[in-house]
């Protein structure tokens, strides 16, 4: 079985339903610019959306959704759109032991709630944003324990229909935290490329060295173009290199393409790839592609 690798840099737009992903915004800019992603995605998918925080997170976006040039989305997405206060929500994130469990267990009724109503009322599915709150508790074990918590319930697919986003706020949150949040989730998306209507890859051929400049992210939306490409690689008696720099994340099957063609390649000629994202690295290592004789990792 696939070891779980967290998908990086995802495009809002690519979200699926039961997929569990978190964001970390900068500001209030970032956030409003988000709120606007998603009410165009769920507008597009025919989904109802549900977001979701403390009373400070409620009035801001009914703040947002009051301004007609505030939100950019357009006008028939905020008829899809529910703002709820989650009930309580100051009172979880004590230290007392279970304080996550408790809140996820409340955001778990919610979800059947609003998942409910979505269903009743004809929409293909509901997209969760629930953002949280600063400076929980007196450490990061209630956050952790909310996440880990509310991931079990999706990947179990209770309720069936959800996609959840979790959000924070960078100001009000350690790096420290933020980077344990970002690996307890399996996607976890970029505020900024978040927004790109899709993820984007552009190729670019390299002469002096012979090889390829990626540009974007890979994923099933533009595997065949990748793979297409990579077949280039055959067709030459030299080395081959994927300049890797401005690559910002590849799915775990375009790893194995590339992992295949070095496969491929004889004793005579390697598959060179320059500068590939932490992403990359992370996966050529837990499947053992890093030890292939043919491929080799330069950083310039």
């Amino acid at each position: 079985m696939r070891a779980a690798v967290s998908k990086i840099c995802t495009s809002a737009y690519a979200i699926e339903r039961g997929d569990h992903a978190c964001v970390a915004f900068g500001g209030q800019e970032d956030h409003r610019r988000l709120l606007s992603v998603h009410l165009s995605a769920a507008l597009e998918r025919g989904e109802k959306i549900l977001y979701a925080g403390d009373i400070d997170c409620v009035e801001s976006i009914t703040d947002w959704l009051g301004d007609d040039t505030a939100i950019s989305a357009p006008p028939a997405a905020r008829g899809q759109l529910t703002v709820r206060v989650v009930e309580g929500y100051d009172g979880f994130f004590g230290p007392s032991p279970g304080a996550g469990e408790a809140f996820a267990a409340t955001v778990a009724e919610l979800l059947r709630d609003e998942t409910t109503l979505a269903q009743r009322t004809g929409y293909t599915g509901l997209r969760a944003c629930l953002v949280i709150p600063g400076e929980l508790g007196t450490g990061p074990e209630p956050v952790l324990d909310q996440e880990r918590s509310i991931d079990r319930l999706i990947a179990d697919g209770r309720p069936a229909g959800v996609s959840l986003i979790c959000q924070y706020d960078r100001r009000r949150f350690s790096s420290e935290l933020l980077r344990e949040v970002e690996r307890s989730h399996p996607i976890v998306l970029d505020p900024l490329r978040a927004q790109q209507r899709q993820p984007l890859l552009t190729m670019l051929p390299l002469d002096r060295p012979l090889g390829l400049l990626l540009n974007g992210e890979i994923d099933r939306s533009n595997m065949p173009e990748f793979a297409a490409a990579l077949r280039a690689a055959l067709r030459v008696e030299d080395d081959f290199h994927l300049d890797m720099a401005r690559l910002y994340y590849a799915d775990v099957d375009a790893v194995e393409l590339v992992a295949q063609i070095a496969m491929s390649f004889g004793s005579s000629r390697r598959l060179i790839l320059r500068s590939p994202a932490p992403i990359v690295r992370t996966t050529l290592r837990i499947y053992g592609w890093d030890r292939l004789p043919a491929l080799s990792i330069v950083d310039f």
